[in-house]
């Protein structure tokens, strides 16, 4: 009885039956998972802010500053409204080194001039200050991390 042809040596194996797709089903499969990982994550995002808000007043005041100018001083007002609510364990959510440079950059006059929370400089302006639009979507991201908390939903998800 004839043996069945191998692939290159007895070590390999066979490729997966996915292999003999055609390339244009494979990028529109692959497309279409990419939607639905996308919807997934919209619509757990929404399902956190909705829960947060009937859970808990500073969710929804966190919800109405993120809607309004993200300016350093509205995102300051963000940052202590998570602060507060975490009792100082903000580093649970974010790195300690990222709030630090996040802190640093929104007070210290050095980086966003009159715009900054503080007019006088209190102490040296961080050696990596973030941009407006980085620290914008810092506070985003710490928002969104806290709400999903606030809702319940497990982080490892």
């Amino acid at each position: 009885m004839p043996q069945p042809p191998r692939f290159c040596s007895p070590s390999r194996r066979a490729p997966p039956a996915f292999c003999s797709l055609p390339l244009p089903f494979l990028v529109l499969r692959w497309e279409e998972e990419r939607q639905e990982r996308d919807y997934q994550q919209l619509k757990r995002k929404a399902l956190s802010r909705i829960i947060s808000a009937t859970r808990d007043e500073r969710a929804l005041q966190v919800q109405r500053l993120l809607q309004g100018e993200l300016n350093p001083h509205t995102m300051g007002q963000i940052a202590e409204l998570i602060k507060a609510d975490m009792r100082n364990r903000m580093e649970t959510l974010v790195s300690k080194k990222l709030l630090t440079r996040f802190k640093g950059s929104i007070n210290h006059p050095s980086v966003f001039g009159e715009k900054s929370r503080h007019i006088i400089p209190k102490g040296a302006p961080p050696s990596n200050p973030m941009s407006l639009e980085e620290a914008r979507c810092f506070i985003r991201d710490l928002a969104d991390r806290w709400m999903e908390r606030k809702a319940g939903f497990n982080q490892e998800q």
